[in-house]
């Protein structure tokens, strides 16, 4: 079983009028558990493309993807789907928090259609609570979105990405919309809980601050990394 995410030779095209136009091209980086990846690189150049192959929400032209000893896109689609969900957390720009739930109904949807860990050390009840106090939103536990700041959503956020204990957490430019104060909690709580909860981090982002937290950086260009 690997111990990380490995990514090989990737590229991604798209075919439009008739032409190709050429997305990644022959990507190649491995993260190990408990080690952080940052990707910089101007709009367009395909860094959120990249995230959605890695997150299994589009599929590659050519080349692999191993996701701690997996091929995902070997697996049927239900299957797929399972593993998606309980091996991968997302956190997207906007924190995509239903309005109508509270922080912890928002945190525990995840855990709803995932199937539970047979070693399991804590419920995903207890987990939920336990992760919120640890972002610092306990005392807002039962409040819905609309009660929080943005900073204190996107915390709400961190800790839907991992309440199924997750092996590889993908960020796409998960401070972009917050203050600065805002946005350096998250850096720290990102590159504090990677290291607690032992998984792969991968950030894409524009803000230098955040990837300077981040063990290594990288920058997307020509749809190659450097």
């Amino acid at each position: 079983m690997s111990d990380r995410v490995s990514v090989t030779k990737l590229c991604k095209q798209y075919e439009a009028g008739g032409e190709a136009r050429r997305i990644l091209a022959d990507v190649s980086f491995d993260v190990a558990a408990g080690q952080s990846l940052a990707i910089m690189g101007p709009s367009g150049t395909g860094k959120s493309t990249l995230l959605n192959i890695i997150g299994t929400l589009d599929t590659p032209t050519s080349g692999t993807v191993d996701v701690f000893g997996v091929n995902p896109f070997s697996l049927p689609e239900k299957q797929l789907a399972s593993f998606r969900n309980g091996t991968i957390g997302f956190i997207f720009q906007a924190h995509h928090l239903l309005p109508q739930c509270s922080i912890l109904e928002n945190v525990l949807i995840p855990s709803l259609i995932a199937p539970p860990a047979p070693n399991a050390k804590e419920t995903p009840h207890a987990r939920a609570v336990r992760l919120i106090e640890r972002v610092g939103l306990t005392s807002r536990m039962n409040a819905r979105p609309g009660q929080l700041s943005g900073g204190e959503c996107q915390r709400a956020a961190v800790v839907r990405s991992l309440i199924n204990a997750p092996r590889v957490v993908l960020a796409d430019e998960p401070t972009g919309s917050l203050d600065r104060s805002s946005a350096e909690t998250i850096g720290t709580l990102l590159s504090d809980l990677r290291r607690e909860e032992n998984v792969a981090l991968i950030v894409v982002t524009h803000a230098e601050t955040l990837a300077a937290r981040m063990d290594r950086t990288m920058t997307l260009r020509d749809g190659a990394l450097v």
